[in-house]
């Protein structure tokens, strides 16, 4: 049984510190490495331990938890106070003073209530009462800004992630000074709130409410720590009625399942956590709800935005190819960002381990044609997990503000990707958990800040959403028919095995049983039988590597050592008469990965390229027959290295058409080829998580290369 019957006031202290506890996660979570999101996290961590301590001192009467809910109620003072710091960068002494001021506090009464000195008056009300030094600071901050004597405060933070050198817009200032004079009455009233619980005369009814509406005022600051920008003073005020109708809700769904089991321990404990699990069904949808309708109602470029949207998703949904894609992303960007223009839109490649490059609008084409899966900017949008722009100047500002190493670390290189694109906004194609393309987007006039188009960004999601639906639905269908040819070639493949090679083996064995002797007419002709049963076999071995998995398993090793000699072997061997050069660091690190997969490109890329220069020595007698083989690592972070295997020839080249074909099954140019090594060179590289490229000029070069990401080993 309890110590103490629940009633009202304890209810409400739960829920407080359920909420506080929530929001403390999930705010540190979406970026660890800020310092104004740990200090937010700090701040309702706290809340919550005091109103859990509240609830069960009072309830269980523990004497341990009274302790902590005096601790905590000493800590509100110097953690709202540093929150206020980062939020808002008052400035002057006398803030200073304050913050000083409640530190000491801290520093001098913990140390007795840990003690068990609490128990006189004075030391229990100095306790009590030193969150009063937040309500000073809120009224000082309040009358500065009120009288004019000081600009809004939070301004530098503001014209830094917008990008200018001061912030002079008269919307996003008088946005600026509404959202502080709700910090600021908010904050003095949750500093009341927070002596309620221990003023008897105010009975229970008021503390409760006091309780609900600290956890709806935290709720509300949340939106200005996890998304300082890409606000607007309308959108500010509809964001804060959507999060309050759904604090609203959340109490309702609280106060109704738990209040009639008020004096059963069991069925109070799980009715909570069902109230708990309700709220988490229905609050983003009711948020979501209430936020399109107020939206509807007092937003005009939302209600153009949706037609917008409408006319592009039409479009979208009726592209078969990543490129038609591209298109509608590029035309409903000049459509809605007049002033900016398309940059580069990559999409994920078959493999799921690259993007590729699918538009490039720079003006030095110089944007990659391929970025890794773990490009800076991808591992930001997969932390995140929602859809959210990217501003170059929001990374930066975020990048100088991070508390830790690791944090700023994160940031800059995300802004450092997004300035390599030569974008300053890049914007994610989501579908559920993954990104399967980005846009990066530039303002037409270099410098200019996104400040006007801010209230717009965030309205762009659905149309993102429905770019990544049409993104998937082209990923399933090309998984269907992949899988479907490789189950048809699979079951070609066991018939040729049993059907030809076979007989193929009789053949040649009867064919070398003869044995003619020399000089005898029947020679030419069986040693004919022999060569093209090779052949065949060739063709027929393969054939079934192309269908089959590949069984090798990785393993570390020196992929210079395993290659040198195959490159010598096949120089001595195949290549008399062609100047076969070999290059690779010595330094070069051991590498997870298959070696044996790894030989068999090399072999098939210099058997195509011995081919290419004997057919240019046809053509051009003169030239002499060059084959180079380089391999390259380049050290990622992470303990990854980018392997890069080159095999370069002088040879007849490739024109644009045939490089569209090659990795195509059984196309070839050859008429000794079998049109499968170029195949199965790209599955190797797949089951690498890498990629084959081809850059060719005809009659010239060409140049084929093995890129993977691999594992280092550290000794």
């Amino acid at each position: 049984m309890y110590a103490a019957r629940i009633d009202l006031l304890f209810e409400s202290a739960l829920l407080l510190a359920a909420v506080c506890f929530s929001l403390s996660l999930w705010v540190f979570q979406k970026a660890p490495g800020s310092k104004l999101n740990l200090a937010y996290s700090a701040l309702t961590m706290n809340i919550a331990a005091w109103a859990f301590a509240f609830f069960v001192a009072n309830v269980l009467r523990w004497r341990l938890f009274e302790a902590v809910h005096l601790i905590s109620t000493l800590l509100i003072g110097p953690l709202s106070l540093w929150f206020l710091k980062l939020l808002l960068t008052p400035e002057g002494i006398f803030y200073r003073a304050l913050l000083w001021a409640s530190a000491v506090a801290v520093a001098i009464l913990a140390p007795l209530v840990v003690l068990g000195l609490d128990r006189y008056g004075l030391i229990r009300d100095f306790s009590y009462y030193s969150p009063s030094l937040v309500l000073v600071a809120c009224v000082f901050l309040l009358v500065g800004e009120l009288t004019g004597g000081v600009a809004p405060r939070g301004a530098g933070v503001w014209a830094k992630i917008l990008g200018l050198p001061r912030l002079t817009g008269t919307d996003m200032m008088l946005a600026l000074k509404k959202r502080n004079l709700w910090i600021y009455l908010g904050g003095a009233l949750a500093t009341l709130l927070c002596g309620m619980n221990r003023t008897e005369w105010l009975g229970r009814v008021i503390p409760s409410l006091g309780n609900i509406l600290l956890a709806v005022y935290f709720f509300l600051v949340k939106d200005s720590v996890t998304q300082p920008f890409l606000t607007s003073p309308r959108r500010v005020a509809v964001r804060m009625v959507g999060n309050l109708a759904a604090a609203v809700l959340l109490g309702l769904v609280f106060v109704m399942l738990t209040v009639w089991v008020r004096g059963d321990r069991a069925l109070f404990l799980v009715n909570v956590f069902l109230a708990a699990y309700v709220a988490v069904i229905v609050l983003d949808p009711a948020r979501s709800l209430v936020m399109e309708g107020l939206q509807r109602l007092f937003f005009q470029e939302a209600s153009w935005m949706e037609r917008k949207i409408q006319d592009a998703s039409k479009e979208v949904a009726g592209a078969f190819q990543t490129s038609a894609v591209a298109a509608a992303v590029e035309r409903f960007l000049s459509a809605t960002l007049p002033e900016s223009d398309l940059v580069a839109f990559h999409t994920l490649d078959a493999s799921g381990q690259w993007y590729r490059k699918v538009v490039d609008r720079s003006a030095d084409q110089s944007v990659p044609e391929f970025l890794p899966g773990l490009f800076p900017l991808s591992l930001r949008w997969a932390r995140e997990k929602e859809w959210r722009p990217l501003l170059l100047s929001g990374l930066e500002a975020e990048a100088a503000q991070a508390a830790f190493g690791s944090g700023a670390a994160e940031a800059q290189l995300a802004a450092d990707s997004l300035a390599s694109l030569r974008g300053s906004l890049a914007l994610p194609v989501i579908r559920g958990k993954s990104l399967l393309g980005f846009a990066v987007v530039r303002k037409r006039i270099p410098g200019q800040s996104w400040e006007e188009d801010s209230g717009i960004l965030p309205l762009m999601a659905p149309f993102f959403d429905r770019v990544a639906e049409a993104l998937g639905e082209m990923e399933m269908f090309a998984s269907l028919r992949d899988r479907d040819r490789l189950a048809t070639i699979g079951e070609m493949a066991a018939g040729l095995a049993h059907e030809i090679r076979n007989p193929l083996g009789a053949i040649k064995g009867a064919a070398q049983v003869i044995d003619p002797k020399p000089g005898d007419p029947q020679e030419p002709f069986l040693k004919i039988i022999v060569e093209e049963t090779n052949r065949l076999n060739r063709v027929v071995s393969q054939f079934l590597d192309y269908a089959k998995p590949f069984r090798s398993e990785h393993k570390f090793c020196r992929l210079a050592d395993r290659l040198a000699p195959l490159v010598e072997r096949w120089r001595a061997t195949r290549a008399e008469g062609v100047d076969v050069t070999w290059q690779a660091a010595e330094d070069a690190p051991e590498v997870l990965c298959q070696p044996e997969l790894i030989g068999q490109v090399a072999t098939n890329l210099l058997d195509n390229a011995l081919q290419a220069v004997r057919e240019a020595l046809k053509q051009f007698p003169e030239r002499k027959p060059r084959i180079s083989v380089r391999l390259e690592h380049r050290s990622m972070g992470a303990g990854l290295v980018d392997v890069t295997l080159t095999v370069e020839d002088n040879g007849v080249g490739m024109t644009p058409e045939m490089i569209d074909k090659i990795f195509i099954p059984f196309f070839t140019a050859s008429p000794q080829g079998t049109g499968l090594g170029l195949s199965i060179c790209q599955k190797i590289a797949e089951a690498h998580g890498g990629r084959m490229e081809v850059d060719s000029v005809p009659g010239e070069r060409t140049v084929m290369r093995l890129c993977f990401q691999a594992e280092r080993k550290f000794v």
